[in-house]
């Protein structure tokens, strides 16, 4: 199970940079190489078992693909621009203004 309270669309800043974004990359590679139809990730967000993380999925699997993508290539410029375990403001803003949870 994912930690709780990680989210791709969540506010604040990680108390550990590091392991967060390992945590967030992992939910986005199950994210995109879901299968539609198996007990994915996604399935679980779509139904409910999963709140929070998938911020992104819609019912067009290929939308989601390629917010996902998008989202992170926002993620890897936040990775270049993490300093002593805090986060660059310009790039917390850009990260998380993309949602409510």
């Amino acid at each position: 199970m994912f930690a709780a309270g990680l989210s791709l669309c969540g506010r604040g800043v990680p108390q550990n940079p590091k392991t967060y974004f390992a945590s967030v990359e992992k939910v986005l590679g199950e994210l995109v190489h879901s299968t539609p139809g198996k007990d994915t990730f996604i399935d679980k967000a779509k139904s409910g078992k999963v709140s929070g993380a998938a911020a992104c999925y819609t019912e067009k699997p290929a939308t989601c693909k390629s917010c996902l993508q998008h989202t992170k290539a926002r993620l890897e410029r936040c990775k270049g621009s993490t300093s002593g375990g805090n986060f660059n403001e310009v790039c917390n803003m850009e990260f998380w203004r993309t949602g409510d949870n």
